[in-house]
């Protein structure tokens, strides 16, 4: 019973060591796999974790994948997946344990910023999944610059302006911006420095470029920094000046001499000299009607472009200078320009001459003046008789020969004739230096209406400077109350002056002496009988010698028209032409129509 015991003993023994051994010999492959698939993976995206990067909008942006087999196990089937930037995608790798590998790959035109996750997957060699994910963020600095408006922007300015500009800058980023510069080469005024500015903000300021005359475009440029990243912006500004030019005849001053009644002609020319169209061009010319032209008689002018045409003065008989005017719009800007042309007649409205009627004697030399005492407007009466008088002149004279006369004394007869004036004058005969050529003596003997002598006195003729005679301290002496006309109305006898006067001026040696011809206000008469003026309001002013108000003609006692009778309606054939000239006469009208006063109601013959 024990042997059999012991036997059953020995064989369970046995068996346990049997299953002992089988145990141990043929576990370990089992834990062999197992050590062997431990496995990992870990994907970079730029920087491992968090990383952040700041670019100019538009930006094609770099990043640099790096995958490593951070396992014990072999890694197959590695794919990349990235949504936002699929050029990083990858598939059809595998790493073995321990070994990297790195690729690049763009986001391209990144115009805003984002932040995005780049994903890998893999298997190991047990067949189990492996994977990992990393983001990466970018930001977008921006900045965006405005000068007047964004993009192309004209506008039109008369030249010489000051213009002025107004300059916006903007954060249209996604960062904060500093060291914000603004510069303008051709506009220094706009530059401007701004230390920061944040997201979304906008700053805005004025600049103005000063006295522009010629147009031009430039560009506002800004720069700044998004953290390190620079960031720039640029916008551009038009500036145009509008100009027209005019020429009459010739550009500036010109002088032409014409015969007198000649037709003489003009050539007009426009051009653009600025930098827009010119339109609305108008041309005025006042003495020369023919010239003026009216809005759409001229084609709208192109920048560079030049229109002529040519007109008419008839039959002039006088010489002027007159001034054409030209005016366009400019894109909403008016333009303006004038130029003066100068016509000459060669023959003048009087020819004088002392007459030789023996080697010696008197030669008489009769003028009438006529005086229109307010200032120059073209509202004025223009009756030439706020003061009228005659001057009789004897020359006293010898002949050496037939063509040479030699004057020894020369005597003035003044007489008033009417005065139809309410301002207090004086009136002066003076004479302007080296008009007569010797030295003398003067006297000047005021008479009454009876002629009996009021006063005289003697003077010095220096022949060298001007000699000034007051001949009339009060015109209303000479003809009181103020406001009588005499000898100006038919049927009603004349008024003899209250004052009349004698100038006489004898030289200390003879010397010849020409008459020289003048003009209907006194232009180029030897010698200048000038009214003085007298206002109640003070400013005294002189009227004299080639001034409108003075009008001349070669002939005693004229008859003048009534008062508030302006020349040219009391008279045929005067012509009024406005200022500079005020009125063109014709030839020799003073005989034609001395018979008869005009404009006082008295019906005249024809002439």
């Amino acid at each position: 019973m024990n042997k059999l015991r012991l036997f059953g003993f020995a064989i369970l023994f046995g068996i346990g060591l049997l299953l002992l051994y089988t145990s141990l010999f043929h576990s370990v492959p089992a834990v062999e796999a197992q050590v062997a698939c431990v496995s990992g993976i870990s994907i970079a995206k730029e920087a491992k974790g968090d990383d952040l990067r700041v670019f100019p909008s538009g930006s094609d942006v770099p990043f640099q994948i790096t995958i490593t087999n951070t396992g014990q196990s072999d890694l197959s089937g590695i794919s990349v997946a990235d949504p936002l930037v699929p050029d990083c995608a990858r598939s059809g790798l595998s790493l073995a344990v321990g070994e990297s590998t790195s690729y690049s790959c763009t986001a391209y035109n990144v115009t805003q910023g984002f932040t995005n996750l780049v994903k890998v997957t893999a298997r190991d060699s047990c067949g189990n999944p492996v994977n990992d994910h990393d983001p990466s963020t970018v930001k977008i600095g921006g900045i965006m610059i405005s000068k007047q408006e964004k993009g192309e922007d004209s506008r039109t300015f008369p030249a010489g302006s000051d213009v002025t500009y107004t300059i916006t800058v903007t954060n249209t980023g996604e960062v904060d911006l500093t060291d914000v510069y603004v510069s303008d080469p051709l506009v220094p005024d706009c530059d401007h420095t701004l230390a920061s500015l944040p997201v979304g903000q906008s700053f805005s300021y004025t600049c103005t470029a000063p006295n522009v005359t010629t147009g031009f475009t430039n560009i506002a440029s800004v720069t700044a920094k998004a953290g390190k990243t620079p960031v720039s912006d640029q916008d551009p500004s038009t500036v145009r000046i509008p100009g027209i030019d005019i020429s009459k005849q010739e550009e500036g001053e010109d002088t032409r001499t014409f015969e007198p009644g000649d037709d003489v002609p003009f050539t007009i020319t426009i051009t653009n000299t600025g930098e827009v169209e010119l339109t609305n061009i108008v041309v005025t010319d006042e003495l020369v009607p023919d010239c003026s032209r009216a809005l759409n008689q001229i084609p709208p002018l192109a920048p560079g472009e030049t229109y002529s045409y040519t007109c008419t003065a008839f039959n002039v008989t006088e010489g002027f200078t007159n001034i054409i005017i030209g005016q366009a719009d400019g894109n909403g800007v008016p333009v303006t320009d004038s130029d003066p042309s100068t016509v000459e007649v060669r023959q003048k409205i009087y020819t004088l001459y002392i007459p030789m009627v023996s080697r010696a004697g008197i030669a008489k030399y009769n003028i009438s003046f006529g005086y229109e005492d307010l200032r120059i407007t073209q509202d004025n009466d223009f009756d030439y008789n706020d003061w009228v008088l005659s001057v009789e002149t004897d020359f006293n004279y010898t002949s050496l020969n037939d063509s040479t006369i030699r004057v020894s004394q020369v005597a003035f007869n003044l007489v008033p004739q009417a005065r139809g004036a309410l301002l207090t004058h004086a009136y002066h005969v003076s004479f302007p230096p080296n008009t007569f050529g010797s030295n003398g003596t003067a006297t000047l003997t005021i008479y009454n209406a009876l002629h009996q002598v009021v006063s005289t006195s003697t003077t010095a003729f220096v022949a060298s400077q001007r000699n000034d005679y007051l001949v009339f301290d009060r015109t209303s002496d000479a003809i009181p109350p103020a406001g009588t006309l005499v000898n100006t109305t038919e049927g009603i006898a004349a008024t003899p002056a209250a004052r009349t006067a004698t100038l006489v001026i004898n030289f200390n040696n003879t010397f010849p002496f020409t008459l020289k011809d003048f003009g209907p206000h006194g232009e180029g008469l030897f010698f200048e009988p000038y009214l003085r003026v007298i206002p109640p309001t003070g400013g005294d002013y002189t009227i004299g010698n080639g001034d409108l108000r003075t009008i001349v003609f070669p002939i005693s006692n004229w008859k003048w028209p009534e008062e508030h009778v302006r020349i040219d309606r009391a008279y045929p054939g005067i012509v009024y032409i406005g200022l500079p000239n005020m009125f063109q006469f014709p030839a020799g009208w003073w005989t034609v129509f001395n018979t008869c006063v005009y404009g006082d109601g008295v019906v005249c013959p024809a002439p």
